[in-house]
């Protein structure tokens, strides 16, 4: 994207946001210099909120002085809760609030600044690395998905298709015939084959600036033995050009949002942005078409919060606070968040606050450099934005899931870092391989297990709790004994045996599992002292669960003393205390944790839980 270091806090990445000026004291001048220009129109948009529904308004606000047309609908979308008005004039802030006070409706004069920016780079992929190093830990989500079948829109400044790693990345719309001057899909854009350009208004998106080829290059770069991989590297970009430089024209943006979900993409990046007073019109406006789009698309919109390090409590970061954006902000090569970029220009770094969920690396991230052809480092949440656009596009590729449960996944499964919180509302890092891996079930959001679970399915110990389609993993529900011989069997890699040790485990699915648990002396029977039974549908008590483990990884003695105040007699006293020492277990009770509660049931996120921490210790 850049070039040397030295640039890197003067021509900054996407979010380069530049403030609202005040209208104040410009008021008269305004309506003089909109009477000056008869002929000339702009756009504005008139927030309707629950006055009426969106069309109804549209033909009310019709005649009104000025207005040459008020539409409800854009690019095809029907809008809930905002109207555009094309009107006579140039000067939008005062045409706004001239139409607020006659129609009774805030007025938004889209006149927020939206920009990219130019970065520094690096060669060296740290940002795909395991989160003790700083990265999102993509190798381990690769194993589940590369974003097969995935297309991913970035509306930006275009894309460079002679860059080696822009080589097959684009996606190409099958039903429209190249250069034939016909709409042949009937989508109100013609030879759209690659996307398109909506500063141009023609289907060649070609890069102007270089910003938009890095952007897609940390998104779908493939493995194709050159260069830099993409997060997503078997995923297809959808190239949008709706900057003409360095600034975004936000008309452009907001239709390039609708046309993606109309044609095909599964996510959308939106490595650029701006700034605006709290409380403005534009912000509600931009949010309120985004979120019809996403609700009427099912895309998932991801946002940078920008570079000018404001806090969403002084400002509004558009559009990334949105509520139906997923805004990212900045994260450095030691995991924490970017406060500043080069201490050269400490004025640059990472927004946030309240509304931007996530951060991802943005500090010295290899990308594709369109200027050279090569690859260089650069700065910014511009690129913090598409490795997690790359991460949505891995979990869309590994499943059938809703926008909203992306999103989800992403923020449920973050690498927590100190210095996030209170800046990013998940107080921490997109993670690649947990977000994969916990989407493979629908039933995982919300458990406090979830990256367990998610560990625990990519070691293949679980498959699932509803064979066979195993689309759930049933958090909530008690182990049984005999599911307990299988984790413990397929976590240690148990051999079977041919020997039949119990009578009362036939027709088990886990019967060979049972009889794998016994011959490795993990199992006796559960009526001693014959022990001819295992009882393979009772419920697992945690201090049954305490004497597996114990037996199952060859635990040492824990501490005389007891671990807690109510397992003292326990029969399971000792195997207890050995978990304790190995922190297998903290407690049942927090934050106290001073209990153990060995006679209640073990559930299933429990026993991901225990069997993650066992393993691991070892």
């Amino acid at each position: 994207m850049h070039g040397p270091k030295r640039l890197a806090l003067i021509l900054m990445v996407m979010a380069m946001f530049s403030a609202l000026l005040p209208v104040g004291g410009q008021e008269a001048e305004s309506a003089d210099a909109e009477a000056e220009t008869p002929g000339e129109t702009v756009y504005v948009w008139a927030i309707t909120g629950g006055t009426s529904a969106a069309s109804d308004f549209a033909a009310t606000a019709a005649q009104a002085d000025g207005v040459v047309e008020a539409t409800a609908t854009l690019g095809g979308l029907d809008l809930s809760s905002v109207v555009r008005l094309e009107v006579e004039g140039t000067d939008r802030a005062a045409i706004a609030s001239r139409l607020s006070d006659e129609l009774g409706v805030p007025v938004a004069p889209g006149t927020t600044e939206l920009s990219i920016g130019d970065d520094p780079l690096q060669g060296e992929q740290w940002a795909l690395d395991p989160p003790a190093e700083g990265g999102i830990e993509v190798d381990d989500a690769w194993q589940r998905s590369r974003g097969e079948g995935v297309v991913v829109a970035v509306a930006d400044s275009g894309i460079d298709p002679s860059h080696p790693d822009m080589d097959d990345i684009i996606a190409i719309n099958t039903d429209e015939i190249p250069d034939n001057g016909v709409d042949d899909d009937n989508n109100g854009f013609i030879d759209d084959v690659a996307g398109w350009d909506f500063i141009e208004n023609d289907p060649v998106p070609q890069e102007t600036i270089g910003h938009g080829t890095s952007v897609s290059s940390l998104i779908a770069a493939p493995e194709n033995g050159v260069g830099m991989v993409g997060v997503a590297p078997e995923a297809k970009i959808m190239p949008l050009r709706v900057c003409a430089d360095r600034s975004c024209d936000l008309d452009a943006v907001l239709n390039a949002v609708i046309y993606a979900g109309a044609n095909g993409a599964d996510v959308v990046n939106l490595s650029l942005g701006g700034t605006a007073p709290e409380g403005h019109p534009d912000a509600e406006t931009i949010n309120e078409i985004i979120a019809d789009a996403v609700e009427e698309y099912d895309i998932i919109v991801i946002a940078a919060a920008g570079n000018s390090a404001e806090s969403t409590e002084d400002v509004e970061l558009i559009p990334a606070e949105g509520s139906a954006v997923l805004g990212v902000a900045s994260t450095s090569r030691d995991g924490s968040f970017t406060d500043v970029f080069d201490e050269a220009a400490p004025e640059f770094g990472s927004s946030y606050g309240p509304g931007i969920e996530v951060a991802a690396p943005g500090d010295d991230v290899l990308v594709a450099d369109a200027t050279s052809g090569e690859w260089s480092r650069g700065d910014g949440t511009s690129f913090s934005t598409p490795l997690t656009s790359g991460v949505a596009a891995l979990i869309e590729g590994a499943n059938d899931r809703s926008a909203e449960e992306i999103r989800e996944y992403i923020m449920q499964t973050v690498s927590e870092h100190e210095s996030l919180e209170g800046r990013v509302d998940t107080a921490g890092r997109t993670n690649a391989r947990f977000a994969v891996w916990a989407s493979k079930f629908t039933d995982s959001l919300g458990s406090i297990f979830i990256e367990d679970i998610a560990w625990l399915t990519q070691q293949r110990i679980t498959l699932g709790c509803n064979p066979p389609v195993n689309s759930l993993y049933c958090p909530d529900q008690d182990v049984e004994r005999e599911e307990m011989a299988s984790f413990i069997v397929r976590a240690l890699d148990l051999p079977a045996t041919d020997q039949d040790y119990f009578e009362d485990d036939e027709g088990s699915v886990h019967e060979g599992d049972i009889n794998s648990l016994r011959e490795a002396g993990i199992t006796y029977g559960c009526n001693p002292p014959e022990n001819t039974e295992y009882c393979p549908t009772d419920v697992v008590t945690r201090g049954q669960m305490a004497a597996f483990l114990s037996r199952a990884f060859d635990l040492e003695a824990g501490a005389d003393e007891s671990a807690f105040t109510d397992h003292q007699d326990s029969v399971f006293y000792e195997d207890i205390n050995k978990l304790a020492k190995e922190n297998i277990t903290i407690g049942c009770n927090p934050p106290e944790n001073d209990r153990y509660c060995a006679d209640e049931a073990v559930d299933r996120g429990q026993m991901a839980a225990f069997l993650r921490r066992a393993i691991t210790q070892q």
